[in-house]
C-alpha cells in the first residue's frame, strides 16, 4: 500500500468537511454519503495543556479546507519548496505566512527581547477555509506566558479580554492578532478577519475532532519523524497546469541524516496525462540553475486518478532548497 495515502485521504475527507459544514441543516443532502461524526473527545479546557494528542490539533478549525503542519526546524526556503514540488499558490501562501510570523515580530519587538524564534515550540500548524480572510497560525510556547505578553506589549501591542481569551492586538503592520488560547498555545488570527475571527479556534475546541484532524494526528502518530505535511482541497488554480486542481497534497521527511524524502500527489480535475506534461514541461528560466535542476529531477508520474511526485532530496539539495 501506498504510504502516502493518509495524507491523500487527509485531503479528500477536507473538501467533505467543507461540504458538510453547509448541509447541516438538510441532512438529506443527495451527497450524504458522510458518516456520522464519531463521538467527541474530551478536549482540554481553555487555561489547562492538552493531555494527549497534540496540543495544537485540539484549537484546529473543523472547516478547514487546507492545512499546514511543519517542524520549524527545517531548513526549507517557502519559495524554493514550492517551487520545485510544483505546489499551487494558496498553499505556497500558507508555507510563507508560517514564517511570516515570527519575521514579522522580530520586526517590532523591543531590541532588549530574545528573538521570537527562541518564543515557540518545535511545531507549528497553519490553516484557512473557504471564508477566512488568511492563514490562521498556531505555535506552542517555549517560554512562559507572562513573558511572551510582556514581548508583546514592549511590542506595542495593546491588550484586550475577548471573549475570555487575552488578545493583543497590533498597532502598525503586523498582520494579525495574537491570542492567548491557553497558557500553552498561542494563535495568530488574520487581523482583516470579520469579528473577533476566534470562532474557528473554538469550533475546533469544543466541536467533536474533524475526520481531518483525525487523520492528521494519525499521521503524526505513525511516521513521528515527518517535518512538514500540508494538504488543500480544491479546486485549486494551480498556474503550471491548464487545469485546476481537486487537491493537493506534500509530505517531507528525514532521509539519510541530512536530507529530505518528498512526496507529493496532485488530483487533476480533467487529465493527468496532461498534467504530468505539463509539468515536465514548466518554465524554470527564472530560477538558479541549482533549483530548477533539482526541480527537474522531482519524478511524477500517474498512479491511478492522481498525479504522485518523489524525490529524495541529498544534504546538498537540502541546501538548495534552504533559506538562504
Amino acid at each position: 500500500m501506498d504510504a502516502r495515502l493518509p495524507a491523500l485521504l487527509l485531503g479528500l475527507t477536507l473538501a467533505v468537511a467543507c461540504d458538510d459544514s453547509k448541509s447541516k441543516p438538510d441532512p438529506g443532502t443527495p451527497n450524504g454519503s458522510t458518516p456520522a461524526e464519531p463521538a467527541a473527545d474530551t478536549k482540554a479546557e481553555p487555561d489547562a495543556p492538552a493531555t494527549g494528542g497534540n496540543p495544537l490539533l485540539e484549537w484546529l478549525n473543523p472547516e478547514a479546507v487546507a492545512i499546514v503542519y511543519i517542524k520549524r526546524d527545517v531548513d526549507i526556503d517557502p519559495e524554493s519548496f514550492a517551487t520545485a514540488f510544483a505546489i499551487p499558490p494558496k498553499l505556497a501562501r500558507m508555507l510563507r505566512d508560517v514564517p511570516a510570523v515570527v519575521d514579522g515580530l522580530d520586526a517590532i519587538r523591543d531590541a532588549s527581547d530574545p528573538e521570537p524564534q527562541t518564543w515557540f515550540g518545535p511545531e507549528a500548524l497553519a490553516s484557512t477555509s473557504i471564508v477566512a480572510s488568511g492563514t490562521y497560525v498556531l505555535h506552542t510556547l517555549d517560554k512562559p506566558r507572562a513573558d511572551v505578553e510582556g514581548y508583546l506589549e514592549r511590542a506595542s501591542m495593546r491588550a484586550d479580554e475577548i471573549e475570555g481569551f487575552r488578545v493583543f492586538l497590533p498597532k502598525g503592520p503586523f498582520p494579525w492578532k495574537v491570542a492567548f488560547l491557553n497558557d500553552h498555545v498561542v494563535a495568530f488570527v488574520p487581523v482583516k478577519e470579520i469579528g473577533s475571527g476566534l470562532s474557528p479556534l473554538t469550533a475546533g475546541r469544543d466541536l467533536p475532532a474533524s475526520r481531518a484532524e483525525q487523520e492528521l494526528e494519525q499521521v503524526l502518530k505513525q511516521d513521528p519523524s515527518t517535518v512538514l505535511e500540508a494538504v488543500a482541497a480544491g479546486p485549486l488554480l494551480h498556474l503550471d497546469l491548464h487545469q485546476d486542481l481537486a487537491q493537493y497534497s506534500v509530505r517531507a521527511r528525514p532521509f539519510q541524516k541530512t536530507g529530505l524524502e518528498v512526496e507529493v500527489q496532485l488530483a487533476p480535475l480533467e487529465d493527468p496525462t496532461q498534467a504530468v506534461a505539463s509539468l515536465a514541461e514548466r518554465d524554470l528560466s527564472l530560477e538558479t540553475d541549482a533549483l530548477a535542476a533539482l526541480a527537474k529531477r522531482v519524478a511524477f508520474s500517474i498512479e491511478g486518478p492522481v498525479v504522485v511526485g518523489r524525490l529524495q532530496a541529498t544534504g546538498d539539495d537540502v541546501r538548495t532548497l534552504g533559506d538562504e
